[in-house]
């Protein structure tokens, strides 16, 4: 493209109005100051200068014309930034090579055809939604979710009509050709004029500029996917964009982090809690490609995944995908079988603010998560958890960083460090070294200890643990002692210190004094006592599950009403095993 084209884009745009938009500009003899964008500051040390159309920091030393802001301030590379301010000034621009420009303005027209499109459909949807009678059921199923009017109107929700003929024929009387309509990615491709989003709540996707560019739809009635979202088109690439971003960006450029949820709703919920930087994935696993737009703006994170086996499996990935491009990663740790349009709902907003504020090293999270779903009791068990965690640890690029997780999950699986180090090692891993520095061995800390040790830092939860745990349900000979000597009290009146020395075995209160420093034993307090009694109960059950196979191999055939028990006391566990593991 011939320099004159960009001299004449930056004499159509006036730069003090553009700037002006994102800072407060005060006139000062003919210059225009106000604080610098791109580092705090409380007095104003950048400038704009009309004549020159040039901004400059006396601050941060950053400097430049329209398109230099456009690139540091907007995130956009040079290409988009030229093209968003060509088509402000309304400079159609030249491209290079024989026959490209007609291709380029002919794709050029589809887009703007499909935006026009997209934009004048949410609208009609939204009205859909709330005006009429049509949308009654969605509007009440989304306001039945917790989600308020306002939040609605926000993200532009709106519904699609039941009746499978009105969207093509609307369309066709606003002028819309079939082919290009076959092109917007409304209609089935198999079934021409058959609309893809028939009877469904519908959640506008937006560009970052603030376009209608796809849909994503969920299902009211009758049998389908639950969710649908709309087929790539030249507008729209699912794995580029992130639900949500197109409205909650400047909330992740202001405070330069996101929380990534699952769901649509999910980020409706924060939003209205207050969580306003909250995005997520388009109905696919989370891409490259996303977190690499996400970094444009922040440089840090908190995920909000389910903990189970699929929840943990999406986590580890974004993990390592966050560890790779250098985000910071924190995990928001959700009540079992909840979501945050449940925690919104029942316990409201400042509830699920909270579990966002006070998310967790996402290693933590993930080693929580991978304890809880396999049984660490058992030598396959502790090797399983290393394994599973050993992708994640191979990405982190800070052996301090790695050694402090490794020494963790040494301590949390009762092992001794040096072999989960070797263990670790053998798969052609970076290196570590062993730390030799704690006065306590807590490879001898078992789970069950850890469990005890923190319901005695946290009295108010004895009472509720006592109905779930009974002293014969422990093998730990440590936890089983201290547990019965604090089943002997209600409300536990005595400091913990005074409890341990009663036990005639010195280690369980050298670990209390080495834990209770670090603040652990304070720290999400719910999550690791259900987690740990989930563990016990699960072991136990697999346990007599595997005593009752060995008695029914032995047992003779004549033995017919032994065997119909066991069978039945093994039906009854092995459903009990399957109702914890989902849990």
């Amino acid at each position: 493209m011939a320099n004159n084209q960009t001299e004449e884009i930056k004499e159509k745009i006036n730069l003090v109005e553009y700037i002006g938009q994102f800072v407060t500009l005060q006139n000062r003899s003919g210059r225009f100051m106000g604080c610098c964008p791109f580092h705090k500051e409380k007095t104003p040390s950048f400038s704009v200068d009309p004549d020159r159309a040039y901004y400059y920091c006396f601050g941060c030393h950053k400097g430049g014309d329209i398109f230099n802001f456009m690139m540091e301030y907007e995130k956009l590379s040079f290409p988009e930034a030229l093209e968003k301010a060509a088509a402000k000034a309304g400079v159609a621009l030249e491209k290079n090579g024989d026959g490209g420009s007609g291709r380029n303005r002919e794709l050029k027209l589809k887009k703007e055809a499909l935006i026009e499109l997209n934009n004048r459909l949410s609208h009609t949807f939204a009205y859909f939604l709330l005006e009429t009678d049509q949308g009654v059921q969605a509007l009440e199923y989304i306001l039945s979710r917790g989600i308020n009017r306002d939040t609605i109107s926000f993200f532009q929700l709106g519904y699609a009509p039941a009746d499978p003929r009105w969207l093509y024929g609307f369309l066709q009387k606003k002028n819309y050709s079939p082919p290009f309509l076959e092109e917007s990615g409304l209609f089935s491709r198999r079934r021409r004029g058959y609309p893809l989003f028939r009877d469904r709540l519908v959640f506008p996707i937006f560009s970052l500029g603030g376009d209608s560019v796809a849909y994503s739809a969920r299902l009211l009635n009758g049998e389908g996917p639950k969710y649908i979202n709309s087929p790539e088109t030249v507008l729209f690439k699912k794995g580029k964009l992130l639900f949500g971003l197109g409205k909650t960006l400047p909330h992740i450029r202001e405070e330069k982090s996101f929380v990534l949820c699952e769901g649509n709703v999910d980020v409706l919920a924060l939003y209205q809690a207050g969580c306003r930087n909250c995005v997520a994935p388009l109905g696919t696993a989370l891409t490259e490609d996303q977190l690499k737009l996400l970094k444009r703006y922040a440089d840090r994170g908190v995920i909000l995944f389910d903990g189970d086996k699929a929840g943990f499996e999406a986590t580890k990935k974004a993990a390592i995908l966050c560890e790779n491009l250098e985000i910071g990663l924190k995990a928001g740790i959700l009540p079992e079988g909840q979501d945050p349009s449940d925690i919104l709902q029942r316990e409201g907003g400042e509830y699920l603010k909270k579990i966002v504020y006070e998310s967790i090293i996402i290693f933590d999270f993930l080693l929580e998560c991978s304890i809880r779903i396999v049984d660490v009791y058992t030598p396959e068990g502790k090797s399983t958890v290393v394994k599973e965690l050993t992708p994640y640890l191979r990405a982190v690029k800070s052996e301090v960083k790695r050694q402090a997780y490794l020494e963790s999950m040494a301590d949390k699986l009762g092992l001794d460090r040096r072999i989960v180090i070797l263990e670790y090692q053998n798969g052609s891993a970076p290196a570590v070294t062993l730390r030799q520095n704690s006065q306590v061995e807590p490879e001898k800390m078992s789970d069950e200890l850890y469990l005890v040790l923190i319901a005695l830092a946290n009295p108010s939860c004895v009472s509720e643990l006592k109905k779930e745990l009974h002293s014969g349900e422990l093998r730990d000979s440590r936890a089983v002692k201290l547990w019965e000597l604090m089943e002997k009290w209600e409300d536990i009146p005595q400091e913990p210190n005074d409890i341990l020395s009663r036990l005639n075995d010195n280690e369980p209160l050298l670990f209390y004094k080495e834990w209770i420093k670090k603040d652990e034993m304070k720290l999400n307090v719910q999550f690791t006592l259900e987690r740990g009694l989930r563990v016990i109960k699960l072991r136990n059950l697999e346990r007599r599950s595997r005593e009752i196979t060995a008695l029914l191999n032995k047992s003779g055939k004549d033995d017919d009403r032994i065997e119909a028990e066991l069978l039945n006391e093994k039906m009854r566990i092995d459903r009990e095993i399957q109702r914890i593991k989902v849990l």
